[in-house]
């Protein structure tokens, strides 16, 4: 028998508890009765935590302005003189949420944005690669241009020296 059932029934029934004592029937399973008035108070104790949750989350969308916002669109929604076709897309552009057919729009632009930045960024990293090899390879082309320039420098200043 579940917990609901205990609630919802004002009948006599039965459900099994844990002797929870220490002699030879501890730890067993024995029946006892419950009669109409704890089978009320189990059922008074889960309507009040059912209104305690109701009133915790009321208090929620209060503090966190969401009760505000709603009946700032919901008074804009009645005061209107021609009531809009949809008041689901009255209460988004108010909201400021996209149309359905505008979300789809953006979710396809994005998609289309991420083929692009993964490609981007696939050809970044291929470069990033390549830039050491490209600087050896232009350090080694300087160090030959000043060798070559010294080594010129040397025959004309020293070995061939102008009269």
């Amino acid at each position: 028998m579940t917990k609901l059932d205990a609630l919802n029934s004002y009948r006599w029934h039965s459900i099994s508890v844990f002797d929870q004592g220490g002699g030879r029937a501890a730890g067993k399973a024995k029946n006892r009765d419950i009669g109409w008035c704890e089978s009320k108070q189990m059922m008074m104790r889960y309507k009040e935590e059912k209104e305690a949750k109701k009133e915790a989350f009321r208090k929620y969308l209060e503090t966190s302005g969401a009760v505000d916002a709603l009946t700032k669109v919901l008074v804009a929604l009645y005061e209107q003189n021609d009531k809009p076709s949809s008041a689901v897309e009255f209460i988004q552009q108010k909201l400021s949420c996209p149309s359905i057919s505008e979300y789809e729009k953006l979710q396809a632009e994005f998609s289309d944005l991420q083929i692009k930045y993964n490609e981007l960024l696939a050809a970044h990293q291929k470069t990033c690669k390549e830039v050491p090899l490209l600087f050896v390879l232009g350090n080694l082309i300087i160090y030959h241009a000043f060798t070559f320039y010294l080594t010129r420098q040397l025959l004309y200043n020293y070995i061939m020296p102008s009269s």
